[in-house]
């Protein structure tokens, strides 16, 4: 998963293609494409950074070659205007029409400023008690909200942005 602030103005997209025995996969020409992952057929053009479920200029972006079977996309995150907390579907393609051939994704989640970890540890602190792990600090969670240690007050809702899915957000 890659998470990156909905601010972000370069954020990586990378694909590793190797072969055992091999190493790194040199002169293919993956591509990327971002969907909506609300949806099936959202996908975002690379030509306007615009959603849309046809009429696409270009769909599917090419990747560059870094070295050895490494290959990246670099974006603009924050052209995209996201909400906090929206998910996207990164989604990689290569088919060189012979050996390699394959698709693989994962889930983008635009945030919020991320917190920073000050010298006293509160970021891990905070992790800690949101995951239940502080006996001090128990983790209370009711269809509505979840607290923990005091100041960690998170909202639930039900079925937002969708039907069947809850957004978790802090107070």
């Amino acid at each position: 998963m890659i998470i990156a602030e909905r601010t972000d103005t370069a954020v990586p997209l990378t694909l590793t293609l190797d072969q055992e025995g091999v190493g790194g996969v040199v002169g293919k020409a993956p591509t990327v494409a971002l969907r909506d992952a609300t949806t099936l057929d959202s996908y975002m053009d690379w030509a306007d950074y615009q959603f849309k479920t046809g009429g696409w200029t270009n769909k599917y972006g090419s990747m560059d070659e870094i070295e050895r079977g490494h290959y990246t996309r670099i974006f603009n995150l924050s052209m995209l205007g996201l909400d906090s907390g929206t998910f996207l579907s990164v989604e990689y393609h290569v088919d060189d029409g012979a050996e390699v051939i394959g698709d693989t994704s994962e889930l983008l989640l635009a945030v919020n400023a991320v917190y920073s970890i000050s010298p006293t540890g509160t970021l891990v602190e905070e992790i800690h008690r949101i995951l239940g792990l502080d006996p001090d600090h128990p983790l209370v969670v009711s269809k509505v909200q979840r607290a923990a240690g005091g100041n960690i007050v998170q909202r639930i809702e039900e079925n937002v942005p969708f039907a069947g899915a809850v957004k978790v957000t802090r107070l």
